[in-house]
């Protein structure tokens, strides 16, 4: 085996493993695109939680109750706040 022959195989081979590679690289990229959707509807999940939960403060649900029938009804600023946030 010349070296004209031993230099082709050996490009081949090289390839072959760079194809490999970028495989597994797709793969993982796949796995952790997967994996933000996850933890996005994980954290969209609890917020949506927390918002409940704040809706069982009988004082936010006053407010939350005056700002979407009258915005103009929250006088206080703290209570804009608490109904914009």
């Amino acid at each position: 085996m010349d070296w004209e022959q031993l230099t082709i195989i050996a490009q081949i081979a090289t390839g072959v493993a760079t194809l490999a590679v970028a495989a597994f690289l797709a793969s993982q990229l796949r796995q952790q695109h997967r994996d933000a959707e996850r933890e996005i509807l994980y954290t969209s999940n609890q917020q949506c939680i927390e918002i409940n939960g704040a809706m069982l403060d009988s004082e936010f649900v006053n407010v939350w109750r005056r700002g979407t029938e009258d915005y103009d009804s929250l006088v206080d600023p703290d209570e804009e706040m608490q109904f914009r946030t």
